[in-house]
């Protein structure tokens, strides 16, 4: 490093400590006691060397200050190491001056320490800085040249080589047990040297010089400044010998004082030098930044700085090359200016001391070690927590020592080495390296804020994403850098976020690109999602945490604290088709279903409680948007198809998913969860209180009845399908019943049994299934129960209903009053049935009683006409029916004739005997032996003939009677009709029956 002056005037940057560039400081000593007396504000430091652990600071007062460095504590992995001073020492000089201690040139290989005290030169032994040599001080002007190639071995054995540059020459003295003159080279003003092996570049006043020590030859170089004309002609050209044979090359005015330059512009190819005892070596064995001390007058007054400048760069590169360094540590900062100091007295000054030493920059450790996050936050299966460290037994010890560990784990990263010290005012400080990932931490935190000095949280997102895209493909090169970039893209996709959310907070939707780079950020970052719901109004009630809490990195802690702090969430729109979903809902929502993809990895932390938040906070997600949905069930890539599907495979979360779709009255995405873990009986049980009129928001479960029937179809638990197959064949006799008919389901029940049970716990759907097992299977064995079902429910109407038995008799009047062609009576009240259940179950009770099977006939007739006797005019077909049942066949056709007026029932009565007379359609023909004989019909016609030729109104008794002869004469007897027709009825009204009667005869004759 090299010290220098020009003016400059550097860009002023915000945010005072922020350690943005290369290079920062670390204190090594400050308010150091710079006299003996304590007056020291005219004193000034101007040179500080540093070796095997002691430390010597020279003073413009003549003194050495000798400071011995006192180690950290063992338990401390990143305590910093204190000085005390040990020996305060005034070094010889033949002529007082303002200049001090001008130089402090240690010699480690031979434990010797050269010392320049107003331009005299003495030499003492190391460590203690006792006089070496019994000789009077040398009046020389600088001193240095050791060979930077030089192997420490060989300066051990024969003594190290320095060059000091006198008034008029530079004499080469080897420095072992003794100091021994090696030659003289002719070089007169020399103001600093650097060598290596038998060459060394030398600098005067005005330009730079190549030496051969060893031949003694010169080539000049090139002026230190650019405007000084005159060493610019002297440039270049052959070499020169230099040899003290020859006259000098140059007249060289005397060079007790270490001059100045003429004037303070800007520096060209190098800097100029400002003050003494701060040069350091021009060369280095590896390429690295150049220092140099920058001094100018500015607004504040005359100021200082130190430029930073990359020399491993092709030319065209070193502007970009170029960075301040950041004094505002500095206890003359300026403060708003943080690369300047004011110039005064206390000379600012750097250099490369002899030896290095292990600084900790903490940094490191601040920003990566773990710490405990404390949020508001759910413990694993309870409630949600006022503050998770009231309520969180967390034991205060275990916490504290988890953080020490952390901090020793990270402390392995906070260990840098430093050569260069830089001193101002009475401080010392240590110039290290900064690590990558400390500038990348201290950008993010310049970002932090839109406007220089504000406290709030308010995201540059331009600033944040550049640095994003500045490290995007970056490789790490160390451990530290692995853990830090990962801590770095976190970081910088939680500002992305911030700035969503507060964009969210004005009511402003954020442009697509912003949001679509956020999410890649988060992605990219994969951030704990507990981190970004906890900062969500709603969500953060999702977050859970074990017993141990949510550890995170220190500077992630920071950031999100400092963040909730400053938020008011109870403030915060939540409105989700406002600015709240567009902005965050629908981006969190794709975050965690990124998320939930880890399951299983097993490189997640805290994965239990991840990934119940993470199913919690998605399903929460999935349930706020869906409330935008219209009712009905889900379409492919809906929301509500995601929503579906999430529950379908499952989540972690298991009983806080029950609780929110309870809360949000979501029953059929419930019962899907139910089903996700097989758990038939909650299906079930969620399903009822759908049908039993529950609040099922999202409408999404159609034709409910029927679904659970099907559902009982595929179980396999008896006692279960018993139990809510009874409740629904009590709620739904029709689909009840169809639970235990199935031949298909899985659980299948004896007809007994299935009746059994129906009467036991659905009376109502006993019916049901006694005419499914009727009608549907043919099982007749059930008809005498069916019937009486029947009985039962028609009786029962007419006991407590005069207006059901006004309707019946209506039927009757109605009826009779049709004029013929007319249908049956059975016909009649099938078209114009009633939409009541007591009237298809009469309907029904007719079917039986009239059916002529076997099983069906079998049916206690008498019990039946007791309990239908008080109603025998109300009933008249089943009267009929009954009648017919007991062999009183003229009561029945009397019935058929007047009470109902049903001529072609009557009819039919007499062809089939009164069997089957209410047969529906469709039936099979009734067998041969189930006839009545010929001589039975014409008994029954002789009957029905009785009881025409006794209706009332004559027009139908003329045309019954007639038609009845003439379409079944076969069945009368000649002399019995004639015996019982009028005399007063005209022969042309049955003379078609007399002609069929004569054919008769007359064919029975010519057999």
């Amino acid at each position: 490093m090299q010290a220098s002056a020009s003016p400059a005037s550097p860009r002023e940057r915000p945010g005072s400590h922020i350690q943005t560039g290369s290079y920062t400081l670390r204190k090594v000593l400050s308010d150091i006691p710079l006299s003996a007396d304590g007056h020291d504000q005219d004193v000034r430091i101007t040179c500080v060397e540093f070796w095997n652990e002691n430390l010597y600071i020279g003073t413009s007062a003549a003194e050495i200050l000798h400071f011995v460095l006192i180690p950290p504590e063992p338990n401390d992995p990143l305590g910093q190491p204190s000085f005390i001073i040990a020996s305060r020492l005034q070094p010889a000089f033949t002529q007082k001056s303002n200049a001090g201690v001008q130089q402090i040139l240690l010699l480690p290989n031979v434990n010797k320490a050269c010392i320049l005290c107003n331009n005299a030169l003495t030499f003492y032994t190391l460590p203690e800085l006792s006089p070496a040599f019994a000789q009077k001080p040398i009046s020389c002007v600088w001193v240095g040249g050791i060979d930077q190639n030089g192997a420490p071995e060989n300066d051990s054995e024969q003594g190290v080589m320095i060059m000091m540059c006198l008034r008029s020459r530079i004499q080469l003295v080897r420095i072992g047990e003794e100091p021994r003159r090696i030659r003289n080279i002719e070089f007169g003003g020399c103001l600093s040297t650097s060598r290596r092996d038998d060459f060394a570049c030398v600098a005067d006043t005005h330009s730079y010089a190549l030496l051969d020590v060893v031949h003694q030859q010169k080539i000049p170089l090139f002026p230190i400044s650019s405007l000084d004309e005159d060493a610019a002609v002297a440039v270049g050209g052959a070499s020169q010998d230099i040899s003290m044979h020859d006259p000098p090359s140059r007249s060289i005015s005397s060079s007790s004082n270490i001059p100045r330059p003429s004037d303070d512009r800007g520096h060209g190819r190098s800097t100029s030098w400002n003050n003494p005892g701060t040069g350091e070596r021009f060369a280095s064995p590896s390429p690295r930044p150049l220092s140099g001390i920058v001094s100018g007058r500015t607004e504040h007054g005359t100021v200082s700085g130190v430029e930073i400048q990359r020399w491993d760069v092709d030319p065209g590169e070193g502007a970009a090359s170029k960075e301040w360094l950041n004094l505002s540590m500095l206890s003359s900062s300026l403060g708003e200016d943080v690369h300047h100091i004011r110039y005064s007295s206390q000379t600012l000054g750097i250099r490369t001391v002899a030896s290095e030493t292990e600084v900790n920059l903490s940094e490191i450790s601040d920003i990566l070690s773990l710490r405990r996050l404390h949020l508001r936050a759910r413990r694993r299966g309870g409630s949600i927590s006022v503050s998770a460290s009231e309520k969180i037994d967390l034991d205060k010890k275990e916490e504290a020592d988890k953080e020490r560990d952390e901090v020793a784990f990270t402390s392995r990263l906070c260990k840098f080495k430093s050569r260069n010290m830089l001193w101002n005012d009475s401080e010392v400080w240590w110039v290290v390296r900064n690590p990558l990932i400390v500038q990348l931490d201290a950008k993010l935190k310049l970002a932090q804020c839109s406007a220089p000095g504000s406290t709030q949280i308010e995201p540059n997102r331009e600033g944040v994403e550049y640095l994003l895209n500045s490290i995007r493909g970056l490789e790490p090169r160390n451990e530290a850098e692995f853990l830090g970039f990962t801590y770095i893209r976190q970081k910088a996709s939680l500002l992305l976020f911030m700035d969503l959310i507060l964009r969210t907070e004005n009511s402003i939707i954020a442009y697509e690109i912003n949001k679509r780079t956020t999410e890649e950020a988060l992605l990219e970052g994969e951030i704990d999602p507990r981190i970004i719901l906890a900062l969500l109004p709603i969500l953060n009630a999702e977050v859970i945490q074990g017993e141990k809490g949510i550890w995170v990195q220190g500077g992630l802690k920071d950031i999100v604290e400092k963040f909730l702090a400053q938020q008011n969430l109870s403030k915060f729109p939540t409105d989700p088709a406002g600015p709240f979903g567009d902005n965050l809902l629908q981006l969190t929502k794709r975050y965690l279903l990124v998320w939930r993809r880890k399951k299983g990895f097993g490189s997640v932390a805290d994965e239990d409680e991840v990934f119940q938040t993470v199913d919690a906070a998605l399903l929460r997600i999935l349930l706020i948007l869906d409330t935008q949905s219209h009712p009905g069930p889900a379409t492919p890539g809906s929301v509500r198809a995601e929503l579906n599907a999430l529950v379908d495979n499952g989540v972690d979360c298991w009983d806080r998913a029950i609780e929110l779709l309870e809360e949000y009255q979501r029953l059929y995405v419930m019962s899907r969860l139910y089903q996700s873990r097989k758990q038939a009986a909650n299906v079930l049980a969620t399903w009822r209180r759908i049908i039993d009129g529950e609040p099922n928001d999202g409408a999404d479960f159609l034709d409910g009845e029927q679904e659970f029937r099907k559902y009982l179809g595929r179980i396999r638990d008896q006692a279960m399908v018993e139990e809510y197959g009874t409740w629904l064949a009590n709620r739904n006799p029709k689909l009840g019943v169809q639970v235990f008919a199935d031949e298909n389901s899985r659980v299948k029940f004896s007809h007994d049994q299935a009746v059994a049970l129906l009467r036991e716990k659905a009376p109502a759907a006993v019916k049901e299934y006694l005419e499914y097992l009727v009608y549907g299977k043919k099982q007749t064995q059930y008809a005498n129960d069916l019937i009486a079902y029947y009985l039962d429910i028609v009786v029962d109407k007419l006991e407590t209903s005069e207006e059901s038995k006004a309707t019946l008799l209506q039927t009757y009047e109605t009826y009779r009053a049709l004029r013929p062609p007319k249908p049956t009576y059975r016909q009649f009240i099938t078209e114009n049935a009633l939409d009541a259940e007591w009237w298809h179950s009469r309907l029904r009770l007719l079917q039986l009683l009239g059916t002529g099977q076997d099983a069906a006939s079998s049916y206690d007739v008498g019990a039946i006409l007791t309990r239908l006797g008080p109603y025998e005019q109300e009933l008249v077909p089943e009267m009929i029916i009954l009648n017919g049942r007991q062999g009183r066949h003229e009561e029945a056709i009397r019935l058929l004739t007047h009470g109902l007026g049903d001529f072609d029932t009557a009819i039919s009565y007499c062809l089939l005997g009164g069997s089957s007379i209410y047969r529906p359609p469709g039936n099979r023909a009734i067998p041969a032996e189930e006839l009545p004989t010929h001589a039975d019909q014409a008994r029954l016609f002789g009957y029905l003939l009785h009881e025409f030729l006794r209706i009332e109104d004559i027009t139908d008794r003329v045309e019954r009677t007639s038609e009845l002869l003439e379409r079944f004469g076969g069945w009368f007897d000649v002399q019995q009709v004639l015996g019982m027709i009028p005399d007063s009825w005209s022969i042309d009204i049955f003379s078609g029956f007399l002609i069929s009667a004569l054919r008769r005869l007359d064919k029975c004759g010519g057999n």
